[in-house]
């Protein structure tokens, strides 16, 4: 099945979100005039790549990776400041495939008041929608990372958990990751690819000639959503 036929949601809950200043590519941060815009809604998907490092507390088999769990703050507190949506805390939700990536990402945003943000593994989420859902892949293979054990439990390797990951989102779906490390997957790099042919990958820079991707770093999400935003009302 093509990426564009993914969703059966009618287009009245789909694009509900597509105002989003972070959806618009960073080209468009030189837009001057209203017609210099996409005269097409962006699409209602991004990766934002990061670069973390995987850890592991030496008493647990689970892992987290602290830099996706604050990009994920920064994406929640971007989406609900922006005056061009309207989006709620209950309208969010977020994956991450280990529990204690669940666990680092809730004490995050506990820690700036949006505790109300749904966190959990994508096996809770069977059979359950969201209006946005930000997922964090965890895994990555940065310098220091620890070295991750096989597993069902990860979002990589597994077609069940992708699909179920990546059709969640009603409106909006937003993946965190190394895309080095999710360009190994058979699944991953298809999204991986479709996002760079799409103008929607943002975060940290990544290339690939394998896959024919040569993506230039943006700003954290709060910071690149700001840019845009001053662009848009100029």
């Amino acid at each position: 099945m093509a990426w564009s036929e993914a969703s059966a949601a009618p287009r009245s809950a789909t694009h509900t979100l597509v105002g989003w200043e972070a959806l618009l590519a960073p080209h468009y941060r030189s837009a001057t005039r209203e017609e210099e815009l996409p005269s097409a809604p962006p699409l209602p998907l991004l990766l934002w790549g990061v670069s973390g490092v995987l850890e592991r507390d030496i008493d647990s088999p689970s892992y987290f990776n602290r830099a996706e769990s604050q990009v994920v703050v920064d994406i929640v507190e971007a989406l609900l400041e922006s005056p061009h949506v309207e989006c709620g805390t209950i309208d969010i939700g977020v994956i991450a495939p280990f529990r204690k990536q669940v666990a680092v990402i809730r004490t995050a945003l506990r820690a700036v008041g949006l505790g109300a943000v749904r966190v959990g593994t994508h096996d809770d989420y069977q059979g359950q929608e969201t209006r946005v859902l930000v997922i964090s892949t965890t895994l990555s293979d940065a310098p220091g990372s620890a070295s991750a054990v096989a597993s069902t439990s990860t979002l990589l390797g597994n077609a069940k958990a992708f699909n179920v990951a990546i059709t969640r989102a009603q409106a909006l779906c937003i993946a965190v990751g190394n895309p080095a490390t999710l360009a190994n997957d058979a699944h991953w790099c298809e999204l991986v690819r479709f996002c760079s042919e799409r103008g929607a990958m943002r975060g940290c820079s990544y290339r690939s000639k394998a896959l024919g991707v040569s993506f230039p770093v943006t700003e954290a999400p709060t910071a690149y959503v700001t840019a845009m935003r001053l662009s848009l009302e100029r």
